[in-house]
């Protein structure tokens, strides 16, 4: 399960993994500093809702601290064909990526890794139809321009199919 949380109130690394037990990927050091915005992913339901428990508390407890913390689904660990819409010389980060691309439809998760993003849709025709669209993203919007700056000509996107297994 993952946690999104965001903060003004800068958490340091040490009392982030002293309050989040069973922590997947440890978050980056630059998510500490403030503002933050960072997922946490963790192995069970159980150690994501403790987490949201002592996060709540923990910021509760600091004055004037602003915080959001949202409990997010998993993917299904079941075995699931996912449509992957793949862009290479990717600039951007997962998060980035993510507030980017979750709003489109059949959207299921986002992944920036070494430079190459993975969209994962839940369906072949879900990706099909956003295809349009994150090509329009990608090299008519000046923000992404900014990121990519002299790549954008050179940006590739491919779509395949990958297979999920628990």
């Amino acid at each position: 399960m993952r946690i999104f949380l965001s903060s003004n109130y800068p958490v340091s690394e040490h009392a982030l993994t002293a309050i989040c037990r069973g922590l997947v990927i440890q978050p980056t050091k630059y998510s500490i500093f403030s503002p933050f915005r960072v997922f946490l992913d963790f192995d069970t339901v159980e150690d994501a809702l403790n987490a949201v428990d002592g996060l709540n508390n923990y910021f509760h407890c600091q004055k004037d601290a602003k915080f959001d913390i949202k409990a997010l689904p998993a993917l299904p660990t079941s075995i699931v064909i996912l449509q992957t819409i793949q862009i290479l010389n990717c600039q951007l980060t997962s998060l980035e990526a993510h507030y980017m691309f979750c709003h489109l439809r059949g959207f299921a998760a986002v992944y920036v890794i070494k430079n190459v993003g993975y969209i994962l849709f839940n369906s072949s025709l879900a990706a099909e139809k956003a295809l349009d669209s994150i090509k329009l993203y990608l090299f008519n919007t000046y923000e992404i321009a900014c990121y990519l700056e002299q790549d954008v000509r050179r940006h590739q996107i491919k779509v395949f199919t990958s297979i999920e297994a628990d």
